[in-house]
């Protein structure tokens, strides 16, 4: 395993997921936003979390769980995107309310302006680009990013798109997760991964099947892989 000052001095550009990355707490209030989707006990609040189970076997982002949670209920057609466009919408503002609530630890922003200063910054988040913008832009206010990518498009696909955009290999490319989705999806492309710690994952070093290297926090990450400068 390659330690961060290692992978530090080989990388050019960092990929963040959002939810319980940078925005620490944001992945419980995701899994609340679902629930308050629909009145509970409805059909729709029933396909919805059976789509959800669907999603977790198969993948999926919130367009793929609405549309299939759309056609469970019966939709079809112009209907069915009816319905996908207004549940994302207000899935979206919930979201978004958890964002202002949860806002970046003030540490966290620091070490991202350190960051920003050496190596180019991404996001690659399931959260669609058009709400990071609104997240980024007008409710944390960190303008550090040199490019944001997001749903509808997946993991894999963004990770290669950067690289394609910005003419890099995948050992230049760093991505930091916090789930088992980010490590394969960084597995797929052959770039670097770094694992963030947080209340849902509960990685932890001492497990065997931990074959990357662990932060606590930006900081720590900032620290370990400015040390090679």
């Amino acid at each position: 395993m390659k330690t961060l000052k290692e992978i530090g001095s080989t990388i050019k550009a960092i990929v963040f997921d959002i939810d319980g990355v940078i925005v620490l707490g944001s992945e419980s209030g995701k899994r609340a936003a679902w629930e308050k989707l629909f009145e509970p006990g409805t059909k729709e609040a029933k396909a919805v979390r059976e789509a959800r189970l669907k999603a977790l076997e198969s993948g999926g982002n919130r367009f793929t769980i609405l549309r299939r949670a759309g056609e469970i209920v019966g939709h079809s057609g112009d209907v069915l995107t009816l319905f996908v466009d207004k549940a994302a919408e207000r899935f979206n503002q919930i979201t978004l309310g958890y964002y202002e609530y949860l806002g970046v630890n003030q540490h966290d922003v620091d070490a991202l302006c350190l960051l920003a200063e050496k190596y180019q910054l991404f996001t690659n988040s399931a959260t669609p680009v058009e709400a990071q913008e609104e997240v980024f832009g007008n409710i944390l206010h960190i303008n550090l990013f040199t490019g944001l990518y997001g749903a509808p498009e997946g993991k894999v696909e963004a990770l290669g798109r950067i690289m394609k955009d910005y003419l890099l290999i995948p050992e230049q490319v760093l991505f930091v997760g916090d789930d088992d989705k980010d490590v394969r999806a960084a597995e797929n492309v052959g770039c670097r991964f770094v694992g963030r710690t947080n209340d849902w994952n509960r990685w932890d070093s001492i497990d065997s099947r931990i074959d990357f290297p662990l932060v606590f926090s930006l900081t720590e990450l900032s620290e370990g892989l400015l040390a090679a400068q």
